[in-house]
């Protein structure tokens, strides 16, 4: 409902809002944080809060793809760039389940850490691409349709089919609901956290990737302020901040809800720091409204 009349009220109260290329330029720009908010919700259902190292992970996609093409090709480099960043999740969701560490500053010491090797290699130069064929990709049309937004798409039926569809998905589901339940009932919790954060590692390299295909070009500040608009968009689209309730076809609502947002902002031309508050408002309403709603069950 509340997409719904976000858009309708743009759509009468903004100039250019209601035409087909604006909504494929809402889409498109949005698919980039949808594909990465596929992954927050798995980790935010799980009950580990958010995954802060998304911004790195996303530059660590981008850079390695790019870097390594001329090298081994196009499909080898994208396969090294998304095996690197599933490893990283997973280095993560080891020392949070096994270590119990804060997920919080778990990943955000990753993000810090990631930042500084890419600043370390690359001095904070631009990384472009040497492929024709990776850049045609990343701006070809399939049906009209652009490939970032088919990627989204994608991963996002995946997504919403393994947690929806499949025995460990809801076991998953469970395991963030009631952590000492699930472990008494003899699910692996541990393990369970750490393929959400694999998978959270493996959606933000892909979307680097995707990025990178779509721009030709990376640097260590590509994927800066991703995690902020991933969070954003799993919060409207429904899914419990506190873990063990949420689904990704809500998220996707939720992306379409913040992408526009941005989108309305551009334009009536207001500057950056404005579309950041913008989100900053997105997350406290979606945090306070979840908080509300957990009290009233209770």
């Amino acid at each position: 409902m509340a997409l719904l009349i976000l858009l309708v009220v743009a759509a009468l109260a903004v100039d250019r809002f209601a035409t087909l290329s604006n909504a494929m330029a809402i889409l498109r720009a949005g698919s980039f944080t949808g594909i990465v908010a596929v992954g927050m919700t798995l980790v935010i259902i799980r009950g580990y809060y958010a995954d802060l190292s998304v911004p790195a992970v996303i530059a660590v996609g981008a850079l390695t793809s790019l870097a390594m093409m001329p090298a081994i090709g196009v499909l080898p480099a994208v396969a090294v760039a998304l095996l690197v960043s599933t490893l990283i999740g997973l280095l993560n969701g080891v020392i949070i389940a096994v270590a119990s560490g804060n997920p919080i500053i778990v990943t955000l010491g990753t993000q810090i850490l990631l930042s500084g090797v890419i600043v370390a290699i690359t001095q904070g130069a631009f990384v472009y691409g040497t492929s024709e064929t990776f850049a045609d990709i990343g701006s070809a049309k399939v049906l009209g349709v652009p490939t970032p937004i088919l990627a989204f798409l994608v991963v996002a039926g995946i997504g919403q089919a393994w947690l929806s569809l499949t025995t460990s998905g809801r076991f998953f589901i469970a395991a963030g609901a009631n952590q000492r339940a699930a472990t008494a009932m003899g699910l692996p919790t541990r393990r369970l956290g750490m393929v959400a954060m694999a998978v959270c590692g493996l959606t933000a390299g892909f979307a680097g990737v995707v990025l990178a295909a779509f721009t030709d070009q990376a640097n260590v500040a590509i994927g800066s302020g991703y995690e902020f608009s991933a969070i954003a968009a799993v919060a409207v689209g429904g899914t419990s901040l506190f873990g063990g309730a949420g689904s990704i076809w809500r998220t996707v609502v939720g992306v379409v809800f913040v992408a526009t947002i941005d989108n309305v902002l551009v334009l009536l031309g207001l500057p950056f720091e404005a579309r950041l508050l913008a989100t900053g408002i997105v997350i406290i309403v979606a945090v306070v409204f979840d908080a509300l709603l957990r009290r009233s069950t209770r």
